[in-house]
Formats: structure tokens, sequence, C-alpha cells
């Protein structure tokens, strides 16, 4: 009976470890998505200022393409913001750093 609960223990230690694996390749993923939207978001920010240059130039100013494109880029600047304050709220060290700091607090009020 103790050779079963021997093996049991070596597979449970090995199936932790792939899940531990798994894990960290997960989040390295998730942190490599977080930071290019944010730089996608600073992308799209800048074409939605130009844009707004253009459409001001004498030139330009009302042409209804310059002004569907601009609603369009505000858009996107939303959509990005919210797929942003997503992957922020997952941030692991931000979330460290406000447990640290919640604690000391609690710690006073005692």
């Amino acid at each position: 009976m103790s050779i079963f609960f021997t093996l049991l223990f070596i597979g449970s230690l090995i199936l932790n470890g792939i899940l531990v694996w798994y894990i960290i390749k997960l989040l390295t993923k998730l942190f490599f998505i977080q930071e290019n939207i944010e730089g996608l978001l600073a992308l799209n920010q800048n074409f939605g200022d130009h844009l707004q240059q253009v459409n001001e130039l004498e030139m330009y100013y009302g042409d209804e393409t310059l002004n569907t494109l601009l609603k369009h880029s505000k858009y996107l600047v939303e959509q990005i913001d919210i797929y942003v304050e997503i992957l922020s709220d997952l941030d692991v060290e931000e979330n460290a750093e406000e447990t640290a700091e919640v604690q000391p607090e609690e710690e006073e009020r005692e």
C-alpha cells in the first residue's frame, strides 16, 4: 500500500511541476500582450491627434471623411483602454505592492 501512495505522491509532484511551468508560460505571454497593447494605444492616440490637427486645417475643416476617421480613432482608443484596464488589473507586481501597502495600515489600526 505504501508503494501506491509513493507513486501517487511522485505523480502529484510531477503534475504540480507541469502546472507551475504552464502558469509561468501563460503569465509571460499575458505580460507581453499587455505591453504591446499599451504601445498600440499610444500609436492610436498619436494617430487620432494627427487626424485632429489635419481636420482643423482650413483646407480640410469640416470634411466628412476626416470627421468619420476621427470618430473611429476615438472609438478605437476607448476599446483599447478597456483592454489595458483589464490587463492592468491582472498585473501581479502592482497587486503585490498594493497588498504590501495595505498590511501596514491594518497593523496600525490594531
